[in-house]
């Protein structure tokens, strides 16, 4: 049974980690692979270990995949099941406002929410959302009181999530 509850004491850095593993999940599952989705995967995943969310962002701007309602590569969507192609932008889409939501705002729940979006197209297909102990083995998950976007991980910590994210793909 899913429980949102769990997802309300993660930092905005985590849920856009948890946002990034459904994608992930959501790519494995229908056989999507290409380039731009590593690169996509890779930008989102790196907030974990960006102490700079504003240069975060702006790289964001020109991956292959931005996830903000850009055209798709062609050479993406020649590769891709035409009936999969709204879908896979919509998702994408709602993962990166995970993160970018609250860039230049306060605080609310819309991370949350879109996060929320992310897991519903998941569920929609029956695919199994990732566990947070399998996002984050081993790893020091203590919120920042002094900030809602939470503490930055080691770069042996990002490393070991990487690899979690690598080995569900």
């Amino acid at each position: 049974m899913f429980k949102k509850d769990k997802y309300n004491d993660l930092s905005i850095r985590e849920l856009q980690v948890v946002a990034t593993f459904c994608v992930a999940k959501y790519c494995s599952n229908f056989n999507l692979k290409h380039d731009c989705i590593e690169e996509y995967l890779l930008h989102h995943l790196s907030i974990i270990f960006t102490e700079n969310l504003l240069e975060w962002e702006n790289k964001g701007k020109i991956i292959n995949i931005t996830g903000r309602g850009d055209y798709l590569p062609d050479d993406f969507i020649t590769c891709i099941d035409t009936k999969r192609i709204k879908e896979f932008d919509i998702i994408t889409q709602y993962s990166t406002e995970v993160g970018i939501t609250n860039l230049f705002g306060c605080h609310d729940t819309e991370p949350l929410n879109f996060l929320l979006k992310v897991i519903n197209i998941l569920k929609k297909h029956n695919i199994e959302i990732p566990s947070l102990k399998s996002i984050f083995i081993n790893i020091n998950r203590e919120l920042d009181s002094n900030s809602h976007w939470g503490n930055i991980v080691s770069e042996l910590e990002y490393n070991e999530i990487k690899e979690n994210l690598f080995q569900m793909i």
